[in-house]
């Protein structure tokens, strides 16, 4: 039940915020701690799932709202609060921007815990009213074409997840994931669900094609860095959760078309993110060549490629966070997160990057080849973006001394990631190796699109 109050929480206390503006800093502050301390207590005592069974919703009844803790949950939730903490020093004395911090966070939070399908759609779409007002009311002089382009794709992908989420509960009465991992589907049903589920998540990734929304969302909106901290990271969540281990055949059968959207994502990304001036447009389309070497290791089918990019889409977050809050207001900071968006070894986005390269390489060479191209690439715009900034021109440290404290926390933990990554692993272990599920040899997947044959 302790999972339940980590929803109830950040709801509640951004009512407060937006109520009692004077006190709002403390209250936020004050919720991030406590929900932090659950995190840890419950995942620490055993407690991992709570459920509510036959939860009424107007004249349907739908069964098992099911919250669970496993160790990929955990390890993204401890991620996103950290993050969360340090954004509330950016919103500070900001009590609209606090209530909308929180509201996120209890979506996101709801999208990380969820084990069922409706549960984890009313989240998703939860978290995203708090962006979609961020850029509308903070944002700069092309907030409203920023809101609309990011309302109209977001909403496409919550379309096709609805679509999804219909089909499969046709095919299987439920969308709790315990039961529909068992499920027994046509081939034609599980291709087309699967391909609906990874499209939704590929627009939230993002991945290319689907990347529009967000290089103009990162210039415009003063939030940045909460989206690029961890709203954009659950798309490859939901990719882990809900496609692989669901849907391995149509997985299997996805993956070439996945692995040459990652490809041309990773170089497509590093080209535009070199031809930029603007330090945070840099960055988004830094993300958009990470979040494509992701896609890869993603649907690599190796279990190395899968480890690493599970600590890609952890040590991701924190870098990216880190440098937007650093970026131009401190040196040292901004080399030292340079260096690990880069992937310098010793750092935690080395140890994802090798994972991932080195299983992608056992399975997919040539795609393998082209992600450490793209890594070359970055290395060049990261090196151009420190000498674009900081050559020959004096720039004051004009970051706060709080904000230096919660970028060094990051700091040291991506270094602590890089030089001993067992513990991150050894904690989403289980996760991956359900993740990369194969399916049976009699179930080889030979697709006939239309065919309601269930073998």
């Amino acid at each position: 039940m302790i999972l339940v109050y980590l929803l109830i929480i950040p709801l509640l206390a951004a009512l407060f915020c937006s109520l009692c503006l004077k006190a709002s800093q403390w209250i936020a502050a004050a919720c991030l701690l406590t929900v932090f301390a659950l995190t840890l207590a419950t995942y620490w005592q055993g407690e991992s799932a709570a459920s509510l069974e036959d939860l009424w919703l107007m004249e349907f009844q739908f069964h098992e709202f099911h919250l669970a803790l496993d160790g990929l949950s955990f390890v993204l939730l401890i991620v996103a609060e950290l993050i969360a903490i340090l954004s509330l020093i950016l919103v500070a004395e900001k009590p609209k921007e606090q209530a909308l911090l929180l509201f996120s966070l209890a979506g996101l939070f709801g999208i990380l815990l969820s084990k069922n399908l409706l549960c984890f759609f009313v989240f998703w779409e939860l978290a995203l009213l708090p962006v979609y007002f961020w850029v509308l009311l903070l944002g700069k002089e092309r907030k409203n074409f920023a809101a609309l382009q990011f309302i109209v794709l977001t909403q496409l992908s919550g379309l096709l997840l609805l679509a999804s989420m219909v089909a499969l509960y046709q095919s299987t009465g439920s969308l709790d994931l315990n039961t529909i991992s068992t499920a027994h589907l046509s081939r034609s049903s599980e291709f087309w669900i699967a391909l609906g589920l990874t499209l939704a998540f590929l627009i939230k990734l993002p991945a290319f094609p689907f990347h529009t929304w967000m290089p103009i969302l990162f210039k415009e909106a003063p939030t940045g860095a909460i989206l690029s901290g961890f709203m954009i990271k659950t798309g490859a969540y939901g990719i882990l959760r809900f496609v692989l281990p669901i849907f391995p055949r149509a997985a299997t059968y996805l993956a070439p078309f996945m692995l040459f959207l990652g490809a041309i994502g990773v170089l497509y990304g590093a080209i535009l993110a070199f031809s930029q001036k603007n330090p945070r447009k840099v960055l988004a389309y830094s993300a958009l060549s990470h979040a494509s070497l992701l896609l890869m290791g993603l649907f690599s089918n190796h279990l190395l490629a899968l480890s690493g990019s599970i600590v890609l889409i952890v040590v991701h977050a924190l870098a990216s966070t880190g440098m937007l809050f650093a970026i131009e207001a401190h040196f040292g900071l901004t080399l030292f997160f340079a260096m690990a968006l880069l992937g310098l070894p010793g750092l935690g986005n080395f140890v994802g990057e090798f994972l991932l390269l080195f299983g992608l390489f056992q399975e997919h060479p040539i795609a393998a080849s082209l992600g450490a191209l793209g890594l070359v690439l970055g290395a060049a715009y990261w090196l151009r973006l420190i000498l674009q900034l900081y050559y020959g021109t004096q720039r004051p440290n004009t970051l706060s001394p709080a904000s230096v404290a919660g970028c060094t926390a990051l700091a040291s933990l991506i270094l602590w990631i890089g030089l001993f990554p067992a513990p991150l692993l050894d904690l989403v272990e289980p996760t991956w190796i359900e993740s990369q599920a194969e399916p049976e040899p009699e179930q080889d997947f030979e697709l006939n699109f239309f065919e309601g044959d269930d073998t």
